[in-house]
């Protein structure tokens, strides 16, 4: 059952797992943290999260270390040549500050570019993840608009940077992904749907 506009709800969110990794890049850290969202009690949504924290890059001056290596994934750009529809997203601080504000996200890879560099070792802003999973989803919201979407599970790969256009995709069996400027996978995602 959907979540209505006006319920109260409450949400319990669990750490599931913590799984430490050594990575190219140094220490790694995976947490997988389940969400769930009730109305009176009753299961409304469930999410599994999974987030990525990584050791600090060490950079000196104006130099950028190399962005990390891309999450291993199941599929490549390549596997997803022909999609039945996308649609092209330009990033901008501004886009990139507003999303950070309405999810209330304070980190600040996503709005001080300087901070990415100088920090984090990243060529410019981080588009969210969850921004670019919110585009797929709006692709298809907007291709089936008397369909409901009933299950969306997506898998980040790489990231994305401010201001390199990237492009959504989506094929009418219910494959999803993002690729970046030069075609490389960002995002897999996969959506189903019912007539509503």
């Amino acid at each position: 059952q959907p979540l209505r506009l006006g319920e109260w709800v409450t949400q319990r969110s669990v750490i599931k797992a913590i799984t430490p990794k050594e990575g190219k890049n140094g220490r790694l850290c995976f947490v997988i943290v389940e969400h769930e969202l009730l109305v009176d009690g009753q299961r409304r949504l469930l999410e599994e999260q999974t987030i990525l924290y990584r050791e600090p890059v060490t950079t000196s001056g104006d130099a950028v270390a190399a962005p990390p290596a891309p999450v291993a994934s199941d599929f490549a750009a390549s596997d997803f040549a022909a999609n039945d529809f996308a649609a092209t997203c330009h990033p901008t601080p501004a886009m990139l500050f507003r999303y950070s504000a309405l999810t209330f996200n304070s980190h600040r890879i996503h709005y001080d570019a300087d901070f990415c560099r100088q920090h984090e070792g990243y060529p410019d802003l981080v588009v969210h993840g969850p921004l670019t999973a919110t585009l797929l989803l709006d692709l298809f919201y907007r291709q089936y608009p008397g369909k409901r979407i009933t299950s969306f599970s997506y898998r980040g790969v790489s990231p994305l940077f401010n201001p390199q256009p990237f492009t959504v995709h989506g094929t009418a069996g219910g494959q999803a992904w993002a690729s970046n400027a030069s075609g490389g996978l960002a995002m897999s995602a996969t959506v189903e749907m019912q007539t509503r």
